[in-house]
């Protein structure tokens, strides 16, 4: 092989030593072992056993995703692997963190977890109870937490029904209200008294 002459006059190109039918990679072929006819660029990869059957350079990366297999979650789906973007609660760890079922990363799973997108809002928080519900409120709060300036919804006919986000003090001063009104009727009558007398 590879000196320039067909010496057993087989017709084979005399670049290609172990007759596979790809040249030698040294001679401008693309055969990276030439010395192994079941190693070529036609050949089947056998994954991960430390040898590049198909000769494209790659054993440990059967996805073609970038990360090779001791990184890769899913080494035979591309669109998972450290780099993907979670799709949170569908049952699949896209970006290979071990985690699909908690958004905020408090360690409470989606169906335990109050607001899975705040990391201060799980059970036995600070201002929430074991069954997190706000501590002081109604149990049967839904799923909205403090932050909101102390408006809390609530299920059913218990507590203040569906409370505003301007909070509890809210109704007592429209309990208020009417008192004041009077109030500045009464006060506006005393004036009109004084001019006229």
């Amino acid at each position: 092989p590879y000196d320039g002459v067909v010496n057993d006059c087989d017709e084979a190109d005399e670049y290609d030593a172990d007759g596979d039918g790809y040249d030698s990679v040294e001679h401008g072929g693309d055969d990276c072992d030439d010395a192994n006819s079941g190693i070529n660029p036609g050949a089947d990869e056998v994954w991960y056993d430390g040898v590049d059957d198909d000769c494209d350079g790659n054993d440990d990366d059967q996805d073609y995703d970038g990360f090779p297999v001791d990184e890769d979650c899913d080494d035979t789906d591309g669109d998972v692997n450290p780099d993907a973007e979670e799709i949170w609660y569908d049952g699949v760890d896209q970006d290979c963190d071990g985690n699909d079922d908690d958004q905020d990363g408090d360690g409470f799973a989606l169906d335990d977890d109050c607001d899975d997108t705040d990391p201060d809002a799980y059970p036995g928080a600070e201002g929430w109870d074991e069954d997190c519900n706000p501590t002081g409120g109604d149990t049967a709060d839904t799923d909205i937490g403090p932050g909101d300036t102390g408006g809390y919804k609530f299920e059913g006919g218990g507590g203040c029904g569906s409370c505003s986000a301007a909070g509890p003090g809210a109704a007592a001063g429209l309990a208020l209200l009417p008192m004041l009104l009077g109030l500045a009727g009464l006060r506006r009558r005393r004036s009109l008294t004084d001019r006229q007398g």
